[in-house]
């Protein structure tokens, strides 16, 4: 309904519009810079495909959501519920199990994910595109080279320290070699569900006000987080921030459930809200919530990474963490980073290549060289994401490394809890969306590099 009210905004005319202006600056307002009209571009060619692939994704969406994994005279299990179902079954016979009824289950979409990216394809052909991948590349300014290549520097310089913890851990918690491992070992291995005892719900209302009063003692710099908190199961169903109107009206919707990766996603959501209350209201639209998505992403995960800190845990939870987990949590997050980085490389092949049969062999390849336990073939178009959004995180996790590493120089381990630190980032908050990370690390902040991301796995494994 609202792409349909606003029409004149998500077409190829107003595409067309944009880009004429971008290519001659000359005819320009005065008040329209390039950077700002390309910040625009970005956005209505975002919604433009959303607009014209909404039946596609929705059919694809409701296929999903009706996909059935039958266990003769047992049960039916949604394929959504299979991850949860998996990360939750000790017993290693009974995963294998069901990941195969699964995978069946998976390859019958095949077909509405086809017409689904058959569709972009040919929506960023009919913009000028050569493909989807190119489209994002020059839409987004993202530099894909550059960052298949720091990607390729990260797997290599973590894959002793990664299969050296994964073998432990496997075997520990397992009971399985790293030889025989599958995607289904590892769903189980960083459930982890025995820690999240020490993630009570409860607490969850009165840390994240509490961390907020302690940053910004007097409120001082921004516009107060307007929370609302949700226990009463309606939605959402997880914790979420809503720039509605930045930065007088920033909704924290807080559904704690209790856990560890609960408690993650608090965190995250927790450090958008914080960024977007202080951008000034001045900023113009493009400069408060369009731009370099990997820049909100960075401070999300800059919050989420406490979930991971020993004195963060000590002073909230009083519990003093672990090494299981101090180490079973870390390993996931390395784990994710390896995960994307193979996934991007995935996603340009399948797009630059027309997206064929073929390309099934290479999503096998590359996310089972870079997690090292066997993937099937089934997820392989299940993977692919819009907007190349393995980009956008993989460039967010470079950034927030560095960015952490020098907060924990400049104000300590407790720099969370520092309002010297809480006026630094206020600083830096206040630029908004205006700068790209490679533009802030231009400026003197941490750049695009991994260096500072692998500095602290080595130090944490």
């Amino acid at each position: 309904e609202l792409y349909e009210a606003y029409q004149e905004l998500f077409n190829e005319e107003t595409i067309s519009l944009l880009q004429e202006a971008l290519h001659q600056p000359e005819t320009m307002e005065e008040a329209l810079s390039p950077k700002l009209l390309s910040f625009l571009l970005e956005y209505v060619v975002e919604h433009f495909l959303n607009a014209a692939g909404w039946r596609h994704k929705d059919r694809l969406q409701r296929r999903q959501e009706q996909a059935k994994v039958v266990i003769p005279e047992v049960e039916e299990i949604p394929l959504t519920w299979i991850p949860f179902r998996l990360a939750n079954e000790p017993k290693r016979h009974r995963r294998e199990f069901l990941s195969t009824l699964a995978e069946t289950v998976a390859a019958e979409l095949h077909p509405y994910y086809r017409d689904y990216w058959q569709q972009m394809t040919s929506l960023a052909q009919a913009l000028g595109y050569a493909h989807y991948a190119a489209l994002w590349q020059e839409v987004g300014r993202l530099d894909l080279e550059g960052l298949q290549e720091q990607g390729a520097r990260f797997l290599a310089e973590t894959e002793d320290m990664y299969l050296d913890v994964l073998r432990w851990m496997l075997k520990k918690r397992v009971d399985c070699s790293l030889k025989e491992a599958c995607r289904h070992d590892l769903l189980y291995l960083f459930r982890g569900a025995e820690f999240d005892r020490y993630f009570p719900p409860e607490e969850a209302m009165s840390i994240l006000p509490t961390m907020a009063r302690e940053l910004y003692p007097e409120g001082e710099g921004g516009a107060d987080i307007l929370w609302e908190w949700r226990q009463d199961g309606k939605y959402p169903l997880s914790t979420a921030c809503l720039p509605v109107e930045v930065p007088e009206r920033v909704y924290l919707l807080v559904a704690p459930h209790g856990g560890w990766k609960d408690y993650q996603r608090l965190l995250q959501e927790y450090g958008k809200a914080l960024y977007y209350t202080h951008i000034p209201a001045t900023k113009p639209f493009p400069y408060q919530v369009l731009g370099d998505r990997s820049l909100w992403m960075s401070y999300a995960f800059l919050w989420a990474s406490l979930t991971r800190q020993p004195s963060w845990i000590g002073k909230y939870l009083d519990w003093t963490q672990s090494e299981d987990y101090a180490r079973l949590s870390t390993l996931e997050k390395l784990f994710i980073v390896r995960r994307h980085i193979a996934k991007l490389r995935y996603e340009l092949t399948w797009h630059q290549e027309g997206g064929g049969e073929e390309t099934a062999e290479a999503y096998v390849e590359y996310i089972s060289e870079a997690c090292r336990v066997r993937y099937p073939q089934a997820f392989y178009l299940a993977e692919l994401e819009s907007n190349l959004l393995p980009a956008w995180y993989l460039r967010a996790w470079f950034f927030e490394a560095g960015l952490r590493a020098y907060l924990q120089e400049q104000y300590g381990e407790e720099w969370y809890r520092d309002p010297a630190a809480g006026a630094w980032l206020h600083e830096l908050w206040s630029l908004g969306q205006e700068y790209t990370l490679e533009e802030l690390a231009a400026l003197g902040y941490p750049s695009l590099r991994p260096d500072a991301l692998i500095d602290d796995f080595l130090s944490r494994l």
